[in-house]
């Protein structure tokens, strides 16, 4: 998903006042099988069997480059078999509508997911039938995803991404640069 597609994930669910929660993925690009036939150098330490000096990789590792895709293939089959479809505009947003016409969102960054729906049992349910695939931390209601911290009240919601901007400062030596 895009930065401008979470922003609107989130306006949307605070226009219409739904809760939204946060799960993370723990090691998500593991979960992801190779596609093709790829072979990797024995790393130092390891003793490979008798006569092999190479390992196929069955799962795709952090640094291969087609890591992201598999994963999102891997997330995009399993939300589907969960009643998600993607959006037009975004392939990494999903919706599932039920009968009675209540509707259930889905945002996927990177190994980050945002829960969203009216009723809090349908994100309770979602959470469970993800984390029934995946080894996944319940981080609760959303507060603090991508450098951009929210803040909810009765007016609507607060994003704010002084965090990540501080860290920036700190990051680079900006503090005695004047404007």
């Amino acid at each position: 998903a895009r930065m401008a597609s979470l922003r609107a994930f989130v306006a949307l669910a605070i226009h219409l006042s739904m809760p939204f929660h946060q799960m993370d993925v723990e090691a998500a690009f593991l979960n992801a099988k190779m596609d093709v036939e790829l072979y990797m150098d024995v790393p130092k330490g390891y003793t490979p069997r008798r006569g092999r000096n190479s390992l196929r990789m069955c799962r795709a590792l952090y640094g291969y480059k087609q890591a992201s895709r598999l994963w999102w293939q891997e997330f995009d089959r399993h939300a589907r078999q969960l009643g998600f479809e993607p959006v037009d505009a975004e392939n990494c947003v999903y919706v599932r509508v039920r009968e009675a016409g209540d509707m259930t969102y889905l945002l996927l960054y990177v190994d980050d997911v945002l829960i969203a729906s009216p009723s809090q049992a349908a994100i309770d349910e979602v959470k469970d039938e993800l984390a029934a695939a995946w080894s996944m931390t319940d981080l609760g209601e959303a507060k603090f995803i991508l450098g951009i911290s929210i803040t909810r009240n009765d007016a609507g919601a607060l994003l704010s991404q002084t965090a990540y901007i501080d860290s920036l400062v700190h990051r680079f030596p900006l503090s005695t640069n004047r404007p």
